[in-house]
């Protein structure tokens, strides 16, 4: 009793702890998708919200949105990814467990953005990026915010892989999403994107068009503003203006603090530098060109060459030939990098080819580990269709069974009905036997009475004649008894069958009368005896029977009737 106690104490207990636990889930899940709701306007501080929690205490659910999230701040911070781990995890989760959700198109998406933001190239980007555009199209539910980030970054990666006409229509239908979840941000982006597109094509009448519509956003923040400059002096410059080309470089100098990307300001002063020089203004394009070379700050840049051979080719436009000596030093030293750098490049291909051939080699191993499993569902196949025609058959036998049973029942019900019939009949004749008994010993004794009461009146002449009538009438119950009560009906009464020829005729009448429980005075009248003869002839049959009890087949009947 105390243990059963116990038991339901501690079930009671974990049951609890298990409801407690999943609504502390519940509530944290719903935290998180506050932050999501959040993540536009200030990712900042939702990166400071995300870092005060343990991920590790967190359930799976809770842990791929925790990422998924992590991942959107950073990106839209402008941090530095060093790894996709995170992200990969998350999209693993919702691989499992929440395929097609929004939240499993968002973490594709960002899984390519992250992978495109540590610089891998390849198709390991597009891959991610196409699953999500497959899911997303398959959504009865279209955001209009992931739509735009699934396009752009579709866009994006054709773009730079020179696939301009298909790069176009992803950002056009980048655009279209944009304008259905009126983010005007978004449709900046989406028409500088088309823009630069267009220029790339040199179809500039076509990217003069984007450019008017993206002079509209003019003066709204800092960072905009850098991109409209940079746009019109990119495109003043292929028109021959070159004057407005260099005053929007100029203008742009002075925005470079107030921007939220990190911005490198080596490009702008080396873009500067070199309007300058094809304007002939040798200071101006020297003082911006050793600018550029201060601003480097990645040293392993394969095109910081360019930036020494500008200046050298300054340099070298002025007579100083020193000094256009030493940066072509430098520019020589910077490009021997670079081709290092390309040579770890072809390296890295070369790996990647190797890793191609392990996944063929896997692709070969899964093949056979199908042919296998195929094998595998065959023999399971055969086996399960064995065991269900076993069990078919058992069925079927057990039904045959069944309907056996049934017919023996129906059997057994007709013995019975018949043998309660002859058990019935038995009694009838048991009852007319016993009746017969009864009457003729009565009326025995009466006519016994009858002549001691003549033998009394001294008539001992009508006496004598009427003991002979009597005498005679006793040898007539003799022959008809023995008629009346034969071995069959013998047996028929008490049910023995063996041993009968050990037993008289008078022994057989004797067991019958008991058998039907005639009185004593009566058997002693049937069998003109006396009491104690009687007695002693009932002790010598018991004795005789139970002398040879192995010879009756059913010797308790027959040793029942002295009781």
């Amino acid at each position: 009793m105390r243990r059963s106690i116990l038991y339901i104490f501690v079930l009671v207990i974990a049951f609890f702890l298990v409801a407690c636990h999943k609504q502390e889930n519940e509530r944290m899940y719903a935290k998180l998708t506050r932050w999501d709701v959040l993540l536009d306007e200030c990712p900042e501080a939702i990166i400071d919200s995300l870092e005060l929690i343990n991920a590790k205490q967190l359930d799976a659910r809770n842990r791929a949105y925790y990422g998924l999230l992590k991942t959107i701040a950073e990106d839209k911070s402008f941090s530095d990814f060093t790894s996709d781990s995170l992200i990969a995890n998350t999209v693993r989760y919702y691989d499992r467990h929440e395929i097609g959700s929004e939240n499993h198109i968002r973490s594709l998406v960002y899984r390519g953005i992250v992978l495109t933001r540590i610089g891998v190239t390849d198709s390991t980007v597009y891959i991610p990026l196409i699953r999500a555009k497959d899911l997303f199209d398959k959504s009865k539910k279209k955001n209009p915010s992931i739509g735009y980030l699934l396009y752009y970054y579709l866009g994006n990666l054709h773009y730079r892989n020179g696939n301009h006409e298909l790069a176009g229509k992803y950002y056009y239908r980048a655009l279209n999403y944009a304008k259905k979840e009126n983010s005007q941000r978004h449709i900046f982006d989406a028409y500088s994107e088309l823009f630069w597109n267009e220029m790339t094509r040199d179809r500039y009448e076509t990217a003069k068009l984007y450019l008017d519509t993206l002079l509209r956003f003019k003066n709204r923040v800092p960072d905009i503003d850098f991109t409209l400059l940079n746009m019109q002096s990119v495109y003043y410059d292929t028109q021959g203006e070159h004057e407005k080309s260099l005053q929007c470089e100029k203008d742009m100098i002075g925005l470079l603090p107030f921007q939220k990307e990190k911005v490198e300001n080596f490009r702008t002063y080396y873009s500067l530098s070199d309007r300058y020089k094809s304007a002939n203004k040798l200071d101006s394009a020297m003082y911006y060109g050793l600018q550029a070379i201060a601003s480097i700050s990645d040293s392993a840049y394969c095109l910081n060459y360019l930036l020494y051979k500008n200046v050298a080719d300054i340099a070298a436009a002025q007579e100083n030939y020193r000094l256009s000596d030493s940066l072509r030093q430098k520019m020589f030293e910077a490009y021997e990098h670079s081709v290092d750098e390309q040579i770890n490049t072809k390296i890295l291909e070369l790996e990647k080819r190797y890793d191609l051939a392990k996944a063929e080699n896997k692709a070969l191993k899964a093949q056979n580990n199908v042919t296998l499993l195929a094998v595998l569902m065959f023999v399971l196949l055969l086996s399960v269709t064995g065991l269900v025609l076993f069990f078919r058959k058992r069925q079927t036998m057990a039904v045959l069974r069944n309907e056996k049973l049934q017919i023996e029942a129906k059997i057994a019900e007709t013995e019975a009905l018949l043998l309660r019939r002859q058990t019935d009949q038995q009694k009838n004749v048991l009852n007319i036997y016993g009746a017969f008994l009864k009457q003729y010993a009565d009326q025995q004794r009466q006519l016994k009475t009858f002549e001691m009461k003549i033998r009394g009146d001294r008539n001992l002449k009508l006496a004598d004649k009427y003991h002979e009538i009597l005498k005679q009438g006793e040898e007539q119950f003799n022959t008809l008894s023995n008629e009346l009560f034969s071995s069959h009906i013998f047996e028929d009464i008490l049910d023995v069958h063996q041993g009968l020829e050990l037993l008289s005729e008078t022994d057989r009448l004797l067991l019958i009368m008991l058998a039907l429980k005639t009185d004593t005075m009566q058997i002693v009248s049937l069998l003109h005896t006396t009491p104690a003869n009687l007695k002693s002839k009932k002790s010598y049959l018991k004795k005789k029977i139970m002398e040879n009890k192995s010879s009756f087949d059913h010797f308790d009947n027959l040793i029942s009737l002295f009781k």
